[in-house]
């Protein structure tokens, strides 16, 4: 099993720096595992989760900045690795807030395979079901941004402060 116990690092790093930090990755299992890993560029999805890029695809963001002692690990049962990682913040990087992941994912993948009951013999189906694992990294470069925020519910008379977010009472998802 793959576990993530502190979901995250929260690094102050300043343009053209360089940092260097450990994960842990730990098989708590009793079969040996090998794991993939590889930097991925953080996003927001549509939904509103953090996401990144997958195995394979390049970052283009700060994902780029993340470097891997190594990019695959083999644990035995109950075995625990560090791993060292290196973030190296651009000189020419504006300042204000960035993330990048860490992913770990199994090198062997599941994969089920059969055939629908209202489907006939024919038709086969086959789903690979893919696990993996993030440690985020939040990067604010230069000082961190200072932000204060206030919601101010609209009783309907339109009255708001400037800079203020406005939820009206008839706000949708």
């Amino acid at each position: 099993a793959i576990q993530n116990t502190r979901g995250y690092f929260d690094l102050d790093v300043a343009a053209g720096a360089t940092v260097q930090h450990q994960i842990e990755l730990e098989n708590t299992g009793d079969e040996p595992i090998k794991l993939d890993l590889y930097p991925g560029d953080g996003a927001n999805s549509s939904s509103g989760t953090l996401t990144g890029t997958g195995l394979g695809e390049a970052p283009s963001e700060s994902g780029r900045w993340v470097s891997l002692e190594r990019n695959s690990v083999p644990l035995k049962p109950h075995e625990m690795q560090r791993i060292t990682f290196k973030l190296s913040v651009p000189t020419t990087a504006p300042q204000g807030d960035y993330f990048a992941w860490i992913f770990a994912e199994p090198e062997d993948q599941l994969t089920a395979a059969g055939t629908p009951a209202a489907m006939t013999n024919e038709t086969q189906f086959a789903l690979k079901i893919k696990k993996r694992i993030g440690i985020v990294l939040l990067v604010h470069v230069g000082e961190r941004e200072k932000f204060t925020r206030r919601l101010i519910l609209d009783d309907g008379s339109g009255a708001t402060e400037a800079g203020a977010a406005r939820l009206g009472k008839d706000f949708k998802d």
